[in-house]
This record gives structure tokens, sequence and C-alpha cells, in this order.
């Protein structure tokens, strides 16, 4: 797949994204280990964090990818 002219601009954007989604997301987790503390742990929303977390590294991945002009993660 060719790389497209905009593609470092969409590269930045998915750092910001992946970045931020990875930073909430920490600060989410230390929530849900404070809740398992309590004993009230909520199972579904700790298996939507860790889900959030593989979605901010691949965020993380695929805008590094767009930086570096390799724009083939899905080929």
């Amino acid at each position: 797949m060719a790389a497209t002219p905009n593609s470092r601009s969409g590269g930045t954007i998915h750092l910001l994204v992946g970045g931020v989604l990875l930073i909430v997301e920490l600060y989410l987790l230390f929530g849900r280990y404070t809740e398992w503390q309590a004993g009230n742990f909520n199972t579904f929303g700790f298996v939507i964090n860790i889900a959030l977390l593989i979605l901010a590294g691949y965020f993380l991945r695929a805008g590094w990818e767009m930086r570096r002009g390799k724009n083939d993660l899905l080929d």
C-alpha cells in the first residue's frame, strides 16, 4: 500500500491518541487496584480496561510506523 502524503500527520495523531489513552487507562488501572483492595472488584470493567490498554498499544505502534513512513500495517 502506498503511503499518502499526509501519513506523517496521521501518525502524529495516532501517537497522541495512543499516548493519552495509555495515560488514562493506567490511571484507571490504578483505580481498579484500589477497588480490588477494598473488595468490590468489577471484572467487566477490568477486562474493558485491559482491552483499551491493548488498543492504546496498537495506536502507538501504528503512529510510530506512520511517522517512519511505513504505511503497511494492514498488508
